[in-house]
């Protein structure tokens, strides 16, 4: 159980990481964008945060059963830590537009569901059967708790430190 709580830690906190600057990168685009074109864009980063993943959830199943998990895990995770190097590249020149944020974004998010679903798939080769259900529930909360936490903690961070400073935290987090 402690190689688990080992991958799930490292993986909540690249979730997390990712989760944070995508949400930040939403505010960021509110914050400097035109009223009217700000809201579109939010809502296309918002957009492109979620529907690629979803639209290709019927599909990712049969794509984790015929690789191997631990390659998915990993590639997944170069793919999200390479956009969002990216995202950081283009945003610390001055080259960052609405426009190169939300491919980016997409393809974060495409490469944590694979991720997140092969880590789950993975579960009973690290737990056992006895431990199953606890593994996953605790992989389920997990979750959760980030999903619900990065809302609040986004526009707070935002505010706080700024939009370099949560590059750096997602930066810490992905490595």
């Amino acid at each position: 159980m402690k190689s688990y709580y080992l991958y799930l830690s490292l993986l909540l906190f690249s979730i997390f990481g990712t989760a944070l600057t995508d949400f930040s990168l939403g505010i960021w685009v509110l914050d400097t964008a035109d009223s009217g074109s700000g809201i579109t864009s939010y809502t296309m980063i918002w957009f492109f945060q979620a529907a690629p993943a979803a639209f290709l959830a019927p599909f990712m199943g049969s794509f984790i059963d015929r690789w191997d998990k631990q390659r998915i895990i990993i590639i997944g995770q170069l793919v999200s830590g390479a956009a969002s190097v990216l995202l950081i590249l283009l945003y610390h020149y001055g080259m960052l537009q609405e426009a190169m944020i939300l491919p980016l974004v997409g393809i974060s998010n495409i490469a944590n569901a694979f991720v997140f679903r092969a880590f789950y798939v993975a579960i009973p080769v690290l737990v056992g059967r006895k431990k199953l259900s606890r593994a996953h529930g605790i992989l389920s909360s997990s979750f959760a708790a980030i999903q619900m936490g990065v809302p609040v903690m986004a526009p707070i961070c935002y505010k706080l430190i700024g939009l370099s400073a949560i590059f750096s935290i997602d930066v810490d987090l992905i490595f």
